[in-house]
C-alpha cells in the first residue's frame, strides 16, 4: 500500500481499503479530501464515503459535487433499513401464498394440457 498522500487507491479487498483508510486519518483535511476526490473519479463510492467521514468539518465539503456526493455515500452507508411493519409482513406472506398457489395451479393444469395425469389427483384414494 503507498502513502496516501500519493492517492493511489487501494485494491478492492476490504483489509486492504482498511489499512488505507487508517493511514488517511493521520492526514490533513486537505490530503483526505483530495483522496476522496480521487476515489469519486475511480468509481469506487463506498471508498470515498469511508474517507471523506474522517473530515470533521462539512463546510469543507459543501459547494463541491464530488465530496458531496461521497458524503452522501457516506451516509448511505452508516444508515440502517427501517423494519418492516406487522402489515407489511402480512402482505409479504399473503403474496407469498398466492404465488404459491398460482404455481401448483399452472402445474396441475400444464400437466392436464399435456395429456398426462397430475402429480396429486384430487380424487379420494380407496
Amino acid at each position: 500500500m503507498s502513502p496516501p498522500g500519493a492517492f493511489t487507491l487501494p485494491g478492492r479487498a476490504l483489509d486492504e481499503e482498511d489499512a488505507w483508510v487508517r493511514a488517511l486519518q493521520a492526514a490533513s483535511d486537505a490530503e483526505v479530501l483530495e483522496a476522496t476526490r480521487a476515489a469519486v473519479r475511480a468509481g469506487r463510492p463506498g471508498l470515498a464515503g469511508r474517507a471523506v467521514s474522517l473530515v470533521l468539518s462539512d463546510a469543507a465539503v459543501a459547494g463541491d459535487p464530488e465530496l458531496e456526493r461521497a458524503a452522501r455515500a457516506a451516509r448511505l452507508l452508516l444508515s440502517r433499513p427501517v423494519p418492516p411493519t406487522i402489515e407489511e409482513w402480512d402482505d409479504l406472506l399473503a403474496d407469498l401464498g398466492r404465488r404459491q398457489h398460482m404455481a401448483r395451479f399452472k402445474a396441475r393444469h400444464r400437466a392436464i394440457t399435456r395429456g398426462e395425469s397430475p402429480d396429486k389427483p384430487r380424487t379420494r384414494p380407496k
